[in-house]
Formats: structure tokens, C-alpha cells, sequence
């Protein structure tokens, strides 16, 4: 999954700049409202102990989050006249170009697990890492 720092630009002129997102990020803080939620994502050298306490902050384990040297995922894009609908202006794949996942024992034991669809790769490699 991805721990972003994306660009957006939303109408009427709000930009939010390198803020954290992406769909580890969403999924974890919500989910961890009704279970204990665990993190498997790569992030770059950008994510420091601010957006760490993010996720301690909701008692979220994290420790299948890798670091890697780079950036992490950069999206950058617009919502404009419909909020539903997104326009990419720039995607920079860094850490997750060469992301291969390493589910940690703790994690690969559990029933449920979220994958999202939006880089397939990711999705497929971590499938296949979970065991059964």
C-alpha cells in the first residue's frame, strides 16, 4: 500500500502540498476505529517521525512498513468542478518502483487482509507473499 505525499489541488484554490495520504494511510486510520490494524507499505527518506506519530497515534503497528533510500509515492492532481473526479498531473512511482513485499509473521498470519487495486503489481506480489 502506499504511505503518499501527494499534491492537490481542489476548487475553490485550495493546494495541499507533499501532505500524508494514499490508501495505507486512509484505510489504517479508518479501520482502526473498530479493529487493531497493521501496515505492510514502503516509504521513501521523506517520512520522518512526524507522519510516523500519524499512525502510533491510533495504536496502528507498523512495523511492515520498510524504508527505503528515495522518495516515497508522489501523486500530484486536481479536483475541480467534480469532486468525484480526479485529474492526474503527475505520478512518480520512487520506493515503489522496486517495492517487493516482505510480510512480516505477525501480519502473514491473519485472516483479513485490505490490498488495494490501484497499482496492480503491488496487489499480485503481495498476494502471492501471503502464505495459504
Amino acid at each position: 500500500m502506499s504511505a503518499a505525499s501527494p499534491s492537490i489541488l481542489s476548487k475553490p484554490l485550495s493546494r495541499y502540498d507533499r501532505k500524508l495520504a494514499g490508501a495505507a494511510t486512509y484505510f489504517a486510520l479508518a479501520a482502526s476505529f473498530f479493529t487493531d490494524v497493521r501496515v505492510i507499505a514502503v516509504v521513501g527518506e521523506d517520512f520522518g517521525p512526524e507522519e510516523e506519530a500519524v499512525f502510533r497515534g491510533r495504536n496502528i503497528d507498523i512495523r511492515g512498513i520498510e524504508r527505503a533510500p528515495g522518495k516515497s509515492f508522489f501523486w500530484e492532481g486536481a479536483y475541480l468542478d467534480n469532486l468525484n473526479e480526479a485529474q492526474t498531473r503527475n505520478t512518480e512511482l520512487n520506493v515503489f518502483a522496486s517495492f517487493e513485499p516482505k510480510i512480516p509473521t505477525p501480519i502473514a498470519t491473519l485472516t483479513f487482509f485490505f490490498l488495494p487495486t490501484s497499482i496492480r503489481f503491488c496487489s499480485v506480489a503481495w498476494r502471492e507473499a501471503m502464505p495459504g
